[in-house]
């Protein structure tokens, strides 16, 4: 599974919507939905804020 795909999964469990975490992140939801489609890759302390809003651990995004 993707990070996109990760990131889209935790975002409708918690039935926020992709202008809503983008507003979160201080992004475009044009950007969100670009890491959602793996288009673009967040940085590192998007990650960290994206986990703190969804509530999940930071390393369950990645793969190691």
């Amino acid at each position: 599974m993707t990070l996109g795909e990760k990131l889209k999964k935790a975002r409708i469990n918690k039935n926020f919507t992709q202008e809503y975490l983008a507003e979160m992140l201080n992004v475009s939801q044009k950007t969100y939905s670009n890491f959602e489609n793996d288009k673009s890759k967040p940085g590192f302390s998007q990650v960290e804020e994206m986990a703190k809003v969804l509530r999940r651990k930071r390393a369950g995004f990645f793969k190691w």
